[in-house]
């Protein structure tokens, strides 16, 4: 082989291994900003996770019919009354679902029913949620069941002095 051939099969290779790279490159970016674009669409939610707690003071009349002494109830898991919901088949949440997709990890919202227990004007009393689950409080726009959410991450829930 001439030292032109070799010259010439050095240049073709540097060329092949500069494409190589910016074909990678954009490859990446262009997979990092399809994510973000993606999530930017998407309704940013905020979460709480259910807590102890007890009721100020019910707006339900549920608490009419308890005696006296048992108004002071501690119940296993009180919510933030925005999260609660109520369609045809009764009282449920929203909670954070992960969910692979195809642009990498996300976020659904998933019903669960809950029987509502009592509420007071900032919390409700629940019964059925399952223990560890992020409920969503809010979205930048409406949401339903089984839609794709962005969450950001960390949790709000203010606690009630007891």
């Amino acid at each position: 082989m001439s030292r032109k051939e070799k010259d010439k099969e050095e240049k073709g290779n540097r060329i092949f291994g500069r494409m190589f790279i910016w074909f990678i490159g954009m490859t990446a970016v262009l997979t990092f900003f399809s994510k973000s674009l993606y999530n930017y669409r998407l309704p940013v939610v905020t979460v709480a996770s259910p807590k102890q707690g007890r009721l100020e003071t019910s707006i339900t009349g549920k608490k009419a019919d308890i005696p006296p002494e048992n108004d002071d109830i501690l119940y296993d898991t009180l919510l933030p009354i925005a999260a609660l919901r109520q369609d045809d088949k009764g009282y449920y949440v929203l909670t954070l679902q992960a969910d692979d997709g195809v642009l990498g990890n996300g976020y659904k919202a998933a019903r669960a029913a809950v029987d509502l227990l009592d509420a007071d004007k900032l919390y409700c009393a629940v019964e059925g949620l399952p223990e560890g689950e992020l409920v969503i409080v809010e979205a930048t726009s409406e949401i339903f069941a089984g839609d794709h959410v962005y969450y950001e991450g960390g949790e709000i829930y203010d606690e009630k002095e007891e």
